[in-house]
């Protein structure tokens, strides 16, 4: 049997492969089950989203402008870039456009940031424990987790955290506001993370519900 040599930085967990890893932070650290792509490992939140990533890596672009014959890899991105032919944007401002999604940015270096969103790519490693990230300030925020800096103070109860934006999450609790909202049902959550994982449920239950239903009717 191999040895278990990569740890989870969270739990303390240890797995053989350090695509393990990454698939136990997605399923018990990050709210719940994604879609691994087999070919890098990165976790999405859908079938649909897993399927239109994919096309990174196989190349495919099924959708073409019928003007210039360009192809895209997503319906969204070939709308953006039509606009270029209509003239409802001005090109000139953000002329460097991300070719599997659409968007456009300002300059080269914003894009090639952006672009590792659907990549994957994460070129800068914690040399502590060899976590790695897709952008500078995202590795220079989780080294804290190390030295045990915590610079954002809570000014209602003085709960110190490494994060601004777990700050702002945790301010949430003292003034009671929830701002991400449930479109099913109208419930509503003080962060984006609880507000995914009762969506999972909910459409856990659904399904349940529907094979109930079938079953039942079949067996009439």
């Amino acid at each position: 049997m191999g040895k278990l040599r990569f740890p989870c930085t969270l739990c303390g967990k240890r797995f053989k492969r350090k695509k393990y890893v990454k698939r136990h932070n997605l399923k018990v650290h990050e709210g719940g089950e994604r879609h691994l792509c087999l070919q890098c490992g990165k976790g999405l939140s859908s079938k649909t989203a897993l399927r239109v990533h994919e096309r990174i890596h196989t190349g495919d672009k099924p959708y073409e402008c019928t003007e210039c014959h360009a192809k895209f890899s997503q319906p969204s991105a070939l709308k953006v870039h039509l606009r270029s032919h209509t003239g409802v944007w001005r090109q000139c401002e953000r002329p460097f456009m991300c070719e599997t999604c659409g968007k456009s940015f300002a300059s080269k270096e914003y894009l090639k940031h952006h672009n590792r969103i659907h990549t994957g790519s994460k070129p800068f490693v914690c040399e502590i424990c060899y976590r790695a990230f897709a952008q500078r300030n995202s590795l220079h925020q989780h080294i804290k987790v190390h030295t045990g800096e915590r610079p954002y103070c809570c000014d209602q109860c003085g709960k110190q955290f490494t994060q601004l934006n777990a700050l702002q999450r945790h301010h949430r609790i003292h003034t009671g506001e929830k701002p991400f909202m449930c479109s099913a049902c109208g419930r509503t959550f003080t962060d984006k993370s609880t507000l995914r994982r009762h969506a999972s449920v909910r459409t856990a239950s659904i399904d349940s519900s529907v094979l109930f239903v079938c079953s039942t009717n079949r067996n009439s």
